[in-house]
Order: structure tokens, then sequence, then C-alpha cells
């Protein structure tokens, strides 16, 4: 997330940007905040809500949404904003990806920052009509470099192997302004364990690199049954339009440009913002 207050006067939707692109509005008091972050999670769960997605196969496959946030957070820096991480699954595995956000100060206004995380075209609707129409598939699973330890036989044993590998990579983001670099931070737990039989997935993990709490890149984590068993798999997603690098020790694994702003909005990419003015702003 993290975007650059400049852009706020441009769009209909205002983000979060980095503490230092701008200066950060006057804090409120501890219990406004608090009551303030109460409101927007009951927002957000409902905002959840408001996108139906689906399989691009005639609307016919739902995906499967979980109620509750996997993060929640906050950015004092740059004023008041209190925001949830939500994920939508297909036959267990992580298909889509959102973080839903709410303004409170210096800005009113609210968020759906969706990616796909699917290998399938994803469809959004609001309501009968499509809000988001992805064109293509979401993320690329990749073996693991250098060949690690094939998966363990138990689920605690192939957690610390998956820990150990997310530990591997490192992620930095480019500023849109002045190329300046940073350096995300790993949650070191994953924020989503899973498997699916179906897809040949042993054993699954979904990671967090963040900046403050503020998720900017996603990496999954597969045991994957392949023809000469089973073996290590890593994808990875943005959730920032900004460009990206991520490296695998010392190999580069995965880098993505800025998305332009134009795109951002277009609805038609893996990762798009939607607009839930219609949500927090009722129409009279």
């Amino acid at each position: 997330m993290n975007y650059l207050m400049t852009l706020f006067l441009a769009s209909l939707i205002a983000f979060p940007i980095a503490a230092d692109d701008k200066p950060a509005a006057k804090p409120a008091d501890e219990q406004v905040e608090k009551e303030r972050a109460t409101l927007a999670l009951d927002l957000c769960r409902k905002a959840a809500k408001e996108y139906r997605l689906c399989l691009d196969d005639g609307r016919r496959t739902e995906l499967e949404l979980k109620p509750e946030p996997f993060l929640k957070w906050s950015n004092p820096s740059v004023g008041s904003i209190h925001g949830g991480v939500f994920l939508w699954t297909h036959q267990g595995r992580p298909a889509a990806v959102a973080s839903i956000f709410k303004w409170f100060d210096p800005r009113d206004e609210m968020a759906f920052e969706v990616q796909s995380l699917s290998a399938e075209r994803l469809v959004g609707l609001l309501g009968t009509k499509d809000a988001w129409h992805s064109t293509r598939a979401g993320l690329e699973f990749k073996p693991v470099p250098e060949s690690p330890p094939a998966p363990a036989s138990t689920p605690n044993a192939r957690l610390i192997q998956m820990r150990t590998i997310s530990a591997s990579f490192t992620a930095d983001k480019t500023d849109r302004d002045d190329n300046s670099q940073q350096r995300m931070r790993l949650l070191t737990q994953p924020i989503f364990r899973y498997s699916s039989p179906k897809e040949d997935i042993t054993d699954g993990a979904l990671f967090a690199f963040v900046q403050g709490t503020d998720p900017e890149v996603f990496l999954q984590i597969e045991a994957r049954e392949t023809k000469s068993g089973t073996a290590w798999h890593y994808g990875l997603s943005r959730m920032n339009s900004t460009a990206f690098r991520v490296r695998y020790k010392d190999q580069d694994a995965w880098a993505v440009e800025v998305v332009p702003w134009g795109i951002v909005f277009n609805n038609r990419e893996p990762y798009n913002i939607l607009n839930l003015d219609h949500l927090y702003r009722p129409k009279k």
C-alpha cells in the first residue's frame, strides 16, 4: 500500500504513503483511534462481502471468503487510517487477497485493493455487474532455487522448512518519485496455512512482506507433488503498484515494474483498486 499524497488529489480513492513522503496529519487521541479502528473493522468485514469473486468460468465457481481478516493494520505516520487483509480460497488454496481500508483523516474515503493469487482468470461482481475482470493469472510458481531438502513427513517439520525457505527471500520496494529503495520486513509466521489434495499440494503457506504493518508483497511456498516426487515451489505477488525486486539469497527471484495509475484502476489486471464509496457513503 503506501501511496503518494499527490495521487489523493487526482483520484477518488486515497492510499497510505511512506512516512517520509509527506508531513503526517495531526494524530487523533488514542481513544478516538480505538473507536475508529473498531468502526473500520466492521466496515471492512462488510466490504469483503460487497465484491463476489469467481473463477472466469461463467460465474459458476465462486471463491470462498474467509470472513475475518488475517491481518489488521494502521499507518499513523500519514494520518488516521485502518484496514484489514482478507482472503478468498478455491479448493483450499489462496485464490485472491484484498487489503480493505478506511481513511478518517486527512481523507474520508475507503478502498478495496485486490490481487489475484490464482493461475486462472478471476471475475469480481458487484451485484450482477462485473467490477473486476482479471485478464490473466495472478502469479506464477517456480521451483525453490538450490534444491532445498525435500518436504518433511509431518506438518510441524514442514512449517519449519517453509519458514526457513521464506527467510532466504528479501524484498525491496522502489519509491515512485525519487527511486529510493526500502527493504520490506518479513512476517516470520505465515498468515495462512493450507493444503489442496485436488491440486496436488501437500502443504502450503502464505507469508507477507510488510512496511510497518502494511503488506506490500506476498510470498507463497508450497510442497507440490511432481513426477519426481514432492518438491518446494514458490510464487510472489504484489500488494502495491510500485516497483519491487525480490531475491532468494544472492539470486534474483522476481521483479515487477511500476503499474501506471490508469492501469491500477482499469479493472482488468490481477492487481487492481476498486471503489467502496457506495458502502460507507450510502445513497439517501
